[in-house]
This record gives C-alpha cells, structure tokens and sequence, in this order.
C-alpha cells in the first residue's frame, strides 16, 4: 500500500500524543463530573510540543513527496511533449521526403515518356524519309519502264509499219 494512503502513517502522531499524554496523567475523582485527567503543564507542553513537530514533520515529507512527485510527473509529461516533437519533425521530414521522392519519380517517368516520344517521333521521321526516297526512287524506275516499253512499242511499230510498207 502506498505510503500516502496508510491511515496509521497519517494519524500515528496523533495517536502517539494521546497514548503518551494518557500515560503522563493521573486519574482523578472529581466532585462533581466524575472520573477525570489531570497532567502537569510541563509534560502537557512536552507531548505538545512533541505533537507539534512530528506534525510539521508530516507535513514537510507529505509536501516534499507531493513536489517530488509533480517534479516526476511534470518532467515525464516534457519528455512526453519532447518526444511527440520528435516523432512530429521525424514524420514531417518523412513526409516531405515522400513527396520529393513522388515528384522524381513523375519527373523521370514524364521525361522518360517525353523521350520515348521523340525517339518513336524520330524513327517515324526516318521512315518518311525512307518511304520519299523509295517512293522517288520507285517513281523514276517506272517511268524508265514505262518509256522504255513505249520505245519498245513504237519500235515494234515501226518495224511493222516498215515491213508493211516494204511489203506494199
């Protein structure tokens, strides 16, 4: 049990100051109440005095303990208030780290996107190009067939007219 909450240690002084009070005394018979008490001046301020210092003696521990105990609860409770600061700085700078963290991560995956788009935009231009210069390459090997088939056409016309006319 805890000292503070013992009755005998709250009242044994007490009880102390009347056990010896009754022991300094001397039973008398009074004329008129009955039995009664009589103690000299001299052990009556003693045990009074006595009393009086085991009571200020309690008092002073009982208070000393009640300020120990609040100087306990009160650096407990800045210890307490110290540590949520920490936790609430450490969790911020997490948090701030976190966003950092999100924001290079969409900054790389929008360059590597924008990138990939200028590489697929790159080989699309190339391919063009190829495609033009096949298309005109293509083009020219037409037209060389072409006329070479009308060249080959009118000479065969030729021939046929010049065979006819020498057979006229």
């Amino acid at each position: 049990m805890a000292p503070h909450l013992d009755v005998t240690t709250k009242v044994g002084f007490l009880q102390q100051f009347l056990t010896r009070l009754r022991n300094r005394c001397t039973e008398v018979e009074t004329l008129t109440s009955g039995p009664g008490l009589v103690f000299s001046m001299k052990d009556f301020n003693d045990c009074l005095s006595l009393f009086a210092r085991q009571l200020i003696k309690y008092g002073e521990e009982e208070l000393r303990g009640r300020c120990e105990t609040q100087n306990l609860r009160e650096y407990q409770y800045h210890h307490i208030i110290y540590v949520k600061q920490m936790e609430n700085l450490y969790y911020r700078k997490k948090c701030e780290q976190l966003l950092q963290n999100i924001e290079t991560l969409t900054n790389a995956k929008m360059l590597s996107q924008g990138n990939q788009m200028i590489y697929e935009l790159d080989v699309g231009a190339r391919e063009l190009q190829t495609l033009k210069d096949h298309y005109y390459i293509m083009e020219n090997s037409i037209r060389k067939e072409i006329r070479q088939e009308f060249n080959n056409e009118i000479i065969e016309f030729k021939n046929e007219i010049k065979k006819k006319s020498d057979e006229v």
